[in-house]
């Protein structure tokens, strides 16, 4: 595990001209059998520009598919440029969203995980949160996912209970909630 200086990492939105950086960031995700990104992968390479644009009206609230709630993207990024990590931050909660997925959803890129990164990409992430003027925070983990439930503990997440999913079979959800105030 590598020591993490915070002053060289930042959260960024994403801009037309860090295209090269997101394809590699994608290209990590993908080389995984079931990755999230992967239509966010062929939106990106048929129309980078259009995808920025997505990114922009979905933290916006614009066009959004009936049933969703805004959403703030973020990327971690080190002084090089390069893409770690996607954080999301919805300021409401849906019904299934306070369910079992909370304020914030957040990863790593595989060649990364397990160096420190999630638990600096979520500390980044508090201050927005905070910023949007919300109190405390749901979050949200697998059972399973040891790691990210010791991201969200280490940034106060407090152990609230578990949830069997709505729409994944046989799938638990650990649920905590991180005071901001």
């Amino acid at each position: 595990m590598i020591k993490l200086d915070p002053a060289g990492y930042r959260l960024v939105t994403l801009q037309e001209d860090m295209l090269p950086a997101f394809m590699e960031l994608l290209r990590d995700y993908t080389s995984e059998q079931a990755s999230r990104y992967g239509r966010d992968l062929e939106l990106a390479q048929a129309d980078f520009a259009g995808y920025v644009k997505h990114l922009e009206e979905q933290a916006a609230g614009v066009n959004l598919p009936r049933g969703y709630v805004p959403s703030n993207t973020y990327w971690l990024q080190n002084a090089a440029g390069d893409l770690l990590g996607g954080i999301r931050l919805r300021p409401l909660l849906s019904p299934l969203l306070a369910h079992e997925a909370g304020h914030i959803g957040y990863d790593i890129r595989p060649s990364k995980r397990g160096q420190g990164y999630g638990t600096l990409q979520l500390t980044l992430l508090l201050p927005y949160a905070r910023e949007m003027g919300l109190d405390h925070v749901l979050i949200t983990c697998k059972r399973e996912n040891i790691a990210s439930a010791r991201v969200i503990e280490k940034n106060g997440g407090e152990f609230e209970n578990e949830v069997l999913s709505w729409v994944k079979p046989n799938t638990w959800f650990r649920r905590y909630w991180i005071r901001l105030s």
